[in-house]
């Protein structure tokens, strides 16, 4: 079976910035929401977060990002990136939160606030290797 095909769309790789600020901005949220009672929104950042640092990291070191409704997509573009040590690490963590985004946004169920603190946890690890690997 030949793999299937992941629509990206080129971007020249100095924009990466503008995602990365979006990130940092989500994850800088997600504690304020935690801290104010709400997990689901907290939730909703943190898969923001990973998004958009997942796009920084892949416009600066693939000048392209993914353009796939599939947010799985993201990950599979993410993957391409060999040159860059912790990749594996960092790809399950923003796996754990792609996995998730499907329930987190549409299942209507209540966010437990333990689940929350954990997948928040994940969204900050991806991000600070993002961070770690903007240079």
């Amino acid at each position: 079976m030949a793999a299937r095909r992941v629509d990206v769309v080129e971007v020249p790789g100095g924009e990466f910035h503008n995602r990365w600020m979006e990130a940092q901005d989500r994850i800088k949220g997600v504690d304020r929401e935690l801290q104010a009672g709400f997990p689901g929104n907290a939730l909703i950042l943190a898969v923001q977060a990973v998004i958009a640092a997942n796009d920084a990291f892949t416009i600066r070191n693939l000048g392209e990002r993914c353009a796939s409704d599939r947010h799985e997509d993201a990950e599979a573009v993410f993957a391409r990136v060999k040159a860059v040590p912790g990749t594996k690490e960092a790809r399950g963590h923003l796996v754990k939160l792609l996995k998730a985004k499907g329930s987190i946004e549409y299942s209507g169920k209540p966010v437990d606030r333990e689940k929350a603190q954990r997948l928040s946890e994940h969204a900050r690890r991806f991000v600070e290797f993002v961070r770690k690997n903007l240079k």
